[in-house]
């Protein structure tokens, strides 16, 4: 059931409400998504509570009890959900799985498997490594 005050681009001061539907494209200014799937969600605020999402933006995003792929935003709000990548300036969490996590305020219950701090130290890793084989390939193939 898709209930719309002008489903669009989310510049009118649209509003949408999505139950028990599969979409592909949906943008408003505020929406909300309850037992949906939707493949790009775009929206001033975002509320999505067990549904699917393959890509979210949002300047406000609320995430709970659901399955994201990639969410950025300003202020995104994650609980008991599996995000796989998160962008925001700050982001909320109780009980959330995150695989990417790059936000430089985070508060509340999260795992990361990756986040800001260990991608620096990949990072240097990397280029460490790549400069102590560059110079042990320089004394070894030296002529």
């Amino acid at each position: 059931m898709v209930s719309e005050g002008g489903l669009g681009n989310g510049t009118n001061g649209s509003s949408a409400s999505v139950e028990h539907e599969a979409m592909g494209e949906l943008g408003a200014d505020s929406i909300h998504v309850s037992q949906s799937a939707v493949r790009n969600l775009r929206a001033g605020h975002a509320t999505v509570e067990r549904s699917a999402i393959q890509n979210l933006e949002a300047d406000e995003a609320d995430i709970e009890h659901s399955m994201v792929l990639a969410a950025s935003g300003r202020e995104v709000e994650v609980e008991e959900s599996v995000v796989g990548v998160v962008v925001g300036r700050t982001v909320e969490a109780q009980e959330a799985r995150v695989f990417l996590l790059a936000a430089p305020v985070v508060n509340g219950n999260l795992k990361a498997v990756i986040d800001i701090r260990s991608m620096f130290a990949f990072g240097a890793g990397f280029a460490a490594m790549g400069m102590l084989l560059r110079t042990i390939g320089g004394l070894v193939f030296r002529r």
